[in-house]
């Protein structure tokens, strides 16, 4: 035990230590200081910023401790009503709620892409949402007014008609493709062979 004699001392785990460098707000935890108006001590050695009053959601630990990566700050949650996404504490809206990064998504209606991103599929690394589809596995297009060809998006210039022939669009009204080549429709669809 320390026998402290002056208030500019500090007794932390037996030992003396010199300078209250938080004046009043100075304690000890194990042998360090620590300011307890903007941090907690946890478990008797680690110091933890102080989120809250309560000394239990600062030192929370195991399953329903949603820890952030980044500050390190810890908060309990409720496992059966809540996420825990990358520090980002979110209600459960349905049974498929899963984490995509610090975001939280229905895994039954959408999908989390490389990036973090959640959208109803996706294209490369990033999210594509309904209308859009992926055109050569990292191209976002918009299925009302573009086309996928051979890995190339076009726009959709002769409307419902527009088809691809290759990675070009033809009218399918007036023209057919053949081989790659787009021709002139003949007069008797059944007469033509490419």
């Amino acid at each position: 035990m320390c026998n402290v004699r002056i208030l500019a001392q500090l007794c932390c785990g037996g030992t003396i230590i010199r300078g209250r460098v938080h004046g009043e707000q100075t304690a000890c935890c194990g042998l360090q200081m620590y300011n307890d108006a903007e941090q907690v001590c946890c478990s008797g050695d680690v110091v933890r910023p102080r989120i809250s009053g309560d000394a239990a959601a600062n030192c929370c630990d195991g399953p329903d401790c949603c820890v952030d990566p980044e500050t390190g700050v810890a908060t309990t949650f409720n496992a059966e009503e809540q996420l825990c996404c990358d520090g980002a504490i979110h209600d459960r809206k349905t049974s498929n709620s899963m984490c995509c990064g610090t975001a939280a998504f229905d895994n039954g209606t959408h999908v989390c892409c490389a990036d973090g991103s959640v959208g109803v599929g996706c294209c490369g690394a990033s999210t594509v949402e309904f209308g859009w589809d992926c055109c050569g596995g990292s191209k976002a297009y918009s299925m009302a007014s573009e086309l996928c060809c051979d890995e190339v998006v076009r726009r959709k210039v002769f409307d419902v008609a527009t088809e691809c022939c290759g990675t070009a669009v033809y009218n399918s009204s007036s023209s057919i493709c053949c081989d790659g080549a787009v021709l002139c429709a003949p007069a008797a669809a059944d007469e033509f062979r490419c």
